[in-house]
């Protein structure tokens, strides 16, 4: 939800590292959040989905900031 919020940006995102445990990635931040089938992403479509939708890339988890 938070990626369809105008109050969050997304600042980085975890990745898995191998072995070496994670990291913090915050290059090519735009490669991440898209949907890997054409849709539009709205609250009321995830509420009716009841669940979130697949993208392309998919981290161990996203990293927001509150701006508003």
């Amino acid at each position: 939800m938070a990626s369809i919020d105008e109050w969050y940006r997304l600042d980085a995102v975890v990745t898995s590292d191998g072995a070496h445990g994670y990291r913090v990635d915050t290059r090519d931040l735009d490669t991440y959040l898209v949907p890997t089938k054409p849709q539009s992403v709205t609250v009321e479509r995830l509420h009716d989905l009841g669940q979130g939708i697949g993208y392309s890339r998919s981290p161990f988890a996203y990293l927001f900031e509150r701006i508003a």
